[in-house]
């Protein structure tokens, strides 16, 4: 008999950073799995960067990290680490932001206890000096099947 275990993800936020703007953005955990990132920023004049570390984990062989947000200006999101293949995109409506596929490095899975640490990057291309940005993002994992 062959037993299976279900896809299980874990999805974790560290503290946000910002340069070129001040604010705040708060990371809520909705599930296993499942982040919801919001933000509201003061613009300085010009270019504004969210950086927000995360940890993502799964026992399967294979995920996708989705993304789905809502901005009122031009924001991109990306997210990086070695392990994933990744995309910068624009933050509005739901699109795959990252894949990762598990590597034969002498283990056949991603594992829950050893997480993919990445860096997720939200860009506000303008936000004129005084002005305010709010926005929210977010973020889920599921398993690819393969």
């Amino acid at each position: 008999m062959l037993a299976t275990m279900p896809p299980t993800f874990s999805l974790q936020a560290a503290q946000a950073s910002v340069s070129g703007a001040s604010g705040d953005v708060q990371s809520l955990a909705q599930a296993h799995g499942r982040l919801l990132i919001r933000g509201q920023l003061h613009g300085h004049g010009g270019r504004a960067v969210v950086r927000i570390p995360l940890s993502l984990a799964a026992n399967t062989r294979s995920f996708v990290v989705q993304a789905g947000g809502e901005s009122a200006s031009h924001v991109t999101v990306s997210l990086s680490a070695p392990e994933l293949m990744a995309r910068r995109m624009p933050l509005r409506g739901q699109a795959s932001l990252a894949m990762g596929l598990a590597r034969n490095h002498g283990r056949e899975f991603f594992t829950l206890n050893q997480p993919l640490h990445s860096i997720l990057e939200i860009i506000f291309e303008d936000i004129p000096s005084g002005q305010t940005r709010n926005f929210s993002l977010a973020l889920s994992m599921r398993d690819l099947g393969y």
